[in-house]
Order: structure tokens, then sequence, then C-alpha cells
């Protein structure tokens, strides 16, 4: 009866340690089968994250001072901010954060910008290349809700 006992346990205690080594096994070496749409989706998302994470940054280091997306400020709400104006065309917004002053002299909205902020004019901002002011704004584009 004890040798049955020890016989079990013995059988038990393989299992387990095949069990344990199996497992490991998995572990360490991922199948290489091809990614699940999620996956795939989950890998695009993390992709468009840091995409976004470069304008979000430019956005807080240079706009979030005088710019919400939803709310005034001390400049206009960003939100849908190239559905306005000449800032439909993406090289306006570009010579706009550039040097405000020049659009200022030949458009008639922005001087009526400029008007509703009590003569306040966005400084100028020659620093941001194209590509940063592109990223700002589709920035913005994405996290409007």
């Amino acid at each position: 009866m004890n040798q049955m006992k020890y016989s079990a346990y013995a059988l038990l205690l393989v299992l387990g340690i095949a069990s344990v080594a199996l497992f490991i096994n998995n572990l360490s070496f991922p199948s290489h089968s091809s990614p699940t749409f999620s996956e795939t989706k989950k890998e695009a998302t993390a992709a468009e994250t840091v995409k976004n994470l470069a304008g979000q940054n430019l956005f807080r280091n240079n706009c979030a001072s005088c710019h919400a997306l939803n709310k005034t400020l001390t400049g206009p709400a960003l939100a849908g901010v190239e559905s306005r104006g000449p800032w439909i065309d993406r090289k306006n917004v570009i010579r706009w954060v550039n040097n405000p002053s020049v659009i200022i002299g030949e458009n008639a909205f922005a001087k009526n910008l400029v008007s509703q902020f009590n003569g306040q004019i966005m400084p100028a901002f020659p620093q941001l290349s194209e590509q940063q002011i592109g990223s700002i704004l589709d920035y913005i584009k994405e996290a409007q809700p």
C-alpha cells in the first residue's frame, strides 16, 4: 500500500515538473504565428501614439499657454482651426505661426481675429519648422472629441 502511495506521489511530481517545463518553454519561445487583427491594431495605435506624441509635446511647449483645444483662453480655441478662414490652407497656418504680422497685413480674417482679442497678436514662432507645425496641427485634429 505504501508503495502505491509513493508511486502516485512520484507520478504527480513528474507531471508537475513536466507542466512547469512546458509553461517555461512557452514563455521563452513565443509562437511564430502571424499576428492577430487585434495585435496588429494595437501596434498601429502605438505607432500613432508615438507620432502624436511629438505634436502633443510641441503643442504643450509652444501653444498651451495661450490656447486650448475647446476653450478660448488668451487666444482662440484651436479645435477645427483648419476649417476656418485662411487656415483651411495649411501653408497659411504655417506662415501665421512663423510670422503673424505678415498675415495680418494681408488678410481681413486675421485682422478681425486680432480685433476680437483686443489687438493682441500671437507671438511669432520662427524656430518651428513646417514639419513641426504640421505635427501640432495633426495633434489638434486627432485630439478633438
